[in-house]
C-alpha cells in the first residue's frame, strides 16, 4: 500500500495536494519495468469557491478574472510581428465578434 501525505496550498484553501508514494513497488509495476526503483503520484483536489474572484488590480470591475489562454497570447505574439497592434486589436476583438 502507498504512503500518503495531504496538503492545503497556500493561496488557494480550497485546493488539496495529496501525495502518495510506494516504499516498495508492486511486483505488477516491477515486471514490466524492471529499473523502477520509486514510485509517487501527486493529485490535486479542489471544490471551487461559490464566490468568485475578482482580479486583484481592479478598480472598478467586480468581473470574474479570467486568464487569457496560451493560444491567443501566441497569436498576439506572432501577429504583432507584421501588424500594427490596433490592427491585432481589431482582428481579435472587433472582427471574430461577428
Amino acid at each position: 500500500m502507498p504512503e500518503t501525505a495531504l496538503c492545503h496550498l497556500q493561496k488557494k484553501q480550497f485546493v488539496q495536494k495529496r501525495i502518495s508514494w510506494f516504499e516498495k513497488l508492486p511486483v505488477v509495476i516491477t515486471d514490466n519495468c524492471p529499473v523502477a526503483t520509486r514510485l509517487a503520484l501527486v493529485q490535486y483536489v479542489a471544490k471551487w469557491p461559490d464566490t468568485i474572484s475578482v482580479h486583484s488590480n481592479a478598480k472598478k470591475s467586480q468581473a470574474e478574472y479570467v486568464r487569457t489562454t496560451q493560444s491567443t497570447r501566441e497569436m498576439i505574439k506572432n501577429d504583432v510581428k507584421t501588424a500594427a497592434p490596433w490592427e491585432v486589436y481589431q482582428k481579435l476583438v472587433l472582427v471574430d465578434l461577428t
